[in-house]
């Protein structure tokens, strides 16, 4: 979408600003105070976020090409940025795709430091006709997200050795060769054979509106197939939609395993009564009980809900007295589950689409994947929760943060099944195995705050993979039931300083977000002040 005029952004925010003072003074009151991020996030979550400040001029050396084809196929081999007949290196390309000056050279340059990898694929500026351009910045090789969506594109390098061992160019398709050369790599070599490069090494100039989308779009669908059946997978189903989105419809046991949808409140039976309705008579799954983590409720009207859902055996409560524990509570409840598979569900998120529970399990039915999380959207009906990464603001935060609900996120990511590092325990489904495998949740450590992103991240280093399923949503009206003191905002610094101390090194950078993203105002909103760094690049 072009980005709107100056006038049209400015109206809509001096609207908002008007229509909710107290949101804007506390905006103002940030900002006079020099709280720069605070005063963005607080802006963020009145206005919204989109993708129009990511539209920027691109410099002369950005958009200058280096080459471009008109053929579908481009096996032009190249090396230290000379093309060659002995180069060790070919690049694919399409029409409408061209390098970018120095984009040869970065890539041998890559490819020379990491002899592991086959193949290499960067970024690309999306140039429209006005003269405006969309970086199209990409996260780590994830064979989920781009049998969902393309998100590499045409553009690709790899190793002459490599592609000769998989067949040479006359093999792959010829609608999508790139996205067809990928899957054969990661089936080939492994996935960690597949790197990016995370510079800009392309322009694209896409031609007229639709030409050849239906061709490529049936020669990706085609290859997602044709990579079930090779990997073993040809009990799974793959449907495209209008969008060109992919979705995989797994196979499921026989009968279909039981999940134990756990759920901690006190009292609050304004959140708790919608969010247990939802789970009865708006989840689809056939095999599921519930359980309630009573922490020490004592309304009368909570007590009696109680025991209609207890007489009725719609739901079993299981008694966790004591200061709030968020992490004991759980772990308390999924010892006694009899489930296999546990699903986490906070008292203030509502179920509102049947297929959310089955789009999960499906997923974490899968022996490489750990945690699964799911798209929950705020009490406005914006995004509250496309995933967590790793970094922004020196801790974690959610993808897509105050975006629409509707909205499909950058590069699709909104609208895919895809690897994150970690999901949010709002709503979270595991294997029972897989959970107490790595000791569950650590209450000694993070009993309300980050136990979440901490179980994904030890699940991650035991070898599993944390999915995001953008397929399966809910609302969850966030910290609805939630009371801060100076003991929960002391236990919070604890907690923090815990996070910091045990995790660290990975807050460095989000494998799955990419480095030129401002850390410091949402997630996918703006690009990193001075982005891109002179200098090289490792691949990663």
């Amino acid at each position: 979408m072009p980005r709107p005029s100056l006038g049209a952004r400015l109206g809509a925010v001096l609207a908002a600003l008007v229509q909710h003072p107290t949101e804007a003074s506390a905006i103002l009151r940030a900002r006079l105070a020099g709280k720069r991020v605070r005063a963005r996030q607080a802006a963020a979550a009145l206005l919204g976020l989109d993708h129009h400040t990511l539209w920027q001029r691109p410099s002369a050396d950005a958009a200058a090409p280096q080459g471009s084809s008109s053929t579908a196929v481009v096996s032009a081999p190249f090396s230290s940025g000379e093309i060659s007949e002995n180069a060790e290196i070919v690049i694919l390309t399409a029409p409408g795709h061209a390098l970018v000056a120095g984009a040869a050279k970065r890539v041998t340059e890559a490819f020379a430091t990491r002899p592991d990898l086959q193949a290499i694929y960067g970024d690309a500026l999306f140039l429209c006709e006005s003269g405006s351009a969309m970086p199209l910045l990409r996260p780590v090789f994830d064979p989920d997200y781009l049998m969902a969506v393309d998100y590499v594109g045409p553009v690709v390098a790899v190793r002459r050795a490599g592609l000769a061992a998989l067949g040479g160019v006359a093999r792959l398709s010829v609608d999508a060769p790139a996205f067809d050369l990928l899957f054969r790599i990661a089936e080939h070599f492994g996935r960690s054979a597949i790197g990016h490069l995370p510079r800009i090494l392309s322009t694209w100039r896409p031609g007229p509106a639709g030409e050849g989308a239906s061709d490529r779009r049936a020669g990706r669908l085609a290859i997602v197939r044709r990579h079930l059946a090779d990997t073993g997978q040809d009990s799974t189903r793959a449907e495209s939609d209008a969008a060109g989105i992919i979705t995989l419809i797994r196979p499921c046991p026989e009968p279909a395993p039981l999940v134990s949808l756990i759920v901690p409140t006190r009292d609050r039976l304004d959140l708790l009564r919608p969010c247990i309705e939802s789970l009865i008579h708006r989840t689809d799954w056939p095999s599921r009980e519930i359980l309630i983590c009573d922490n020490d409720s004592c309304e009368p009207e909570t007590a009696a809900y109680f025991r209609e859902l207890a007489a009725s055996g719609t739901a079993r409560i299981v008694a966790c007295p004591g200061p709030f524990d968020f992490a004991a509570m759980n772990n308390a409840a999924a010892r006694v589950a009899r489930g296999r598979l546990l699903a986490f569900v906070n008292n203030d998120v509502e179920a509102t689409e049947p297929d959310w529970l089955a789009r999960m399990v499906r997923e974490a039915l899968r022996p490489d994947v750990g945690a699964v999380g799911a798209k929950l959207r705020d009490r406005e009906g914006r995004i509250q929760h496309g995933g967590v990464v790793l970094g922004p603001g020196g801790l974690v935060t959610h993808a897509h943060r105050f975006f629409a609900g509707d909205a499909p996120g950058y590069l699709a990511g909104l609208s895919s099944t895809r690897a994150v590092s970690a999901v949010t325990a709002a709503c979270l489904v595991v294997e029972a195995d897989k959970f107490w495998s790595v000791g569950g949740f650590d209450a000694a450590a993070f009993a309300v705050d980050f136990n979440d992103v901490d179980l994904c991240l030890r699940l991650n280093a035991a070898g599993y993979r944390t999915l995001f399923v953008g397929g399966a949503m809910l609302n969850h009206y966030e910290a609805a039931s939630r009371r801060w003191n100076p003991d929960s905002r002391a236990r919070h610094r604890r907690e923090v300083e815990a996070f910091k101390t045990r995790w660290g090194p990975l807050l460095a950078q989000d494998p799955h977000y990419h480095p030129g993203f401002d850390p410091d105002l949402g997630t996918y909103a703006r690009v990193r002040p001075g982005w891109p760094k002179a200098g090289p690049v490792a691949p990663r």
